[in-house]
């Protein structure tokens, strides 16, 4: 039995992802989606059940606080597929970003601090470094570039893995830091791959017309740009209960390239 993803989406289409909903946009509606309970549970299961006492730098004999791996990753992975890969602020622009980060604030996902705040304002690191793929990052200086709208997922596969965690602490508070790697798979129109391709190779039109021709198509008119890269998440702790732990930045990079 397919799955709702698979259905829209088609076989070749990852098992991570299900649909989430339905967005408008003025060049059509695309499926929005989120990360699969099947997904979720793996990545509960990879993280164990045992717990670390995070440190103290001013009295190393009482602990800040506990990192539990299964509820940072679960926080981790569920932002990284349901919020900043398919964000709504994605394609947009200033108001679709602000909206998208009053959200993210009064859902308690993101930290109101200071530092987080100067961060999603383009002030800490750059417009580059904004909570979602922003603009200018996503796909280099193709900036025009949109994904498709054709009532499909706009994501084709995506991907999380964990590295190590570390521990920060400031005068703001004090935060697990954990180190990932990750991927995705946006699709997009053939003469949007093709101006991801001239801006980072400077792929003359009779290379791009030698590519369109020996390189297998993935639908009609469509193709892959695969983006990759690392991510250290800092989260904020200090926060009781089983739910999410709110981010205070994401250290990323994100480097684009044509699927082939």
């Amino acid at each position: 039995m397919k799955s709702a993803y698979e259905a829209v989406a088609g076989p070749s289409h990852s098992e991570k992802l299900e649909i989430d909903g339905e967005v408008e946009t003025p060049t059509g509606k695309y499926a929005s989606i989120r990360v699969s309970d099947d997904y979720i549970n793996s990545v509960l299961d990879a993280a164990g059940s045992g717990s670390v006492d995070i440190p103290n730098r001013d009295d190393p004999t009482m602990p800040l606080s506990t990192y539990h791996p299964i509820r940072e990753r679960a926080t981790i992975t569920r932002y990284f597929f349901n919020d900043w890969l398919d964000s709504a602020a994605l394609e947009g622009g200033a108001e679709d970003f602000n909206a998208w980060k009053a959200a993210a604030l009064a859902e308690g996902k993101l930290s109101s601090s200071p530092t987080t705040l100067s961060w999603l304002n383009g002030e800490l690191g750059g417009q580059d470094q904004w909570g979602v793929l922003g603009e200018g990052n996503l796909f280099g200086s193709a900036r025009e570039s949109t994904l498709i709208h054709d009532g499909k997922p706009r994501i084709a596969d995506a991907d999380i893995s964990f590295g190590d965690a570390s521990w920060s602490q400031r005068d703001e508070g004090y935060y697990t830091v954990l180190d990932t790697e990750w991927w995705v798979n946006y699709r997009v129109s053939e003469e949007v791959a093709r101006e991801i391709s001239r801006s980072q190779a400077n792929t003359t039109d009779e290379q791009w017309e030698a590519f369109l021709e020996e390189e297998p198509k993935h639908g009609d008119g469509e193709t892959f740009v695969r983006v990759e890269g690392t991510a250290a998440w800092w989260l904020e702790q200090g926060h009781e209960g089983h739910g999410n732990v709110p981010i205070y930045f994401i250290e990323y990079t994100a480097n684009p390239s044509i699927v082939r």
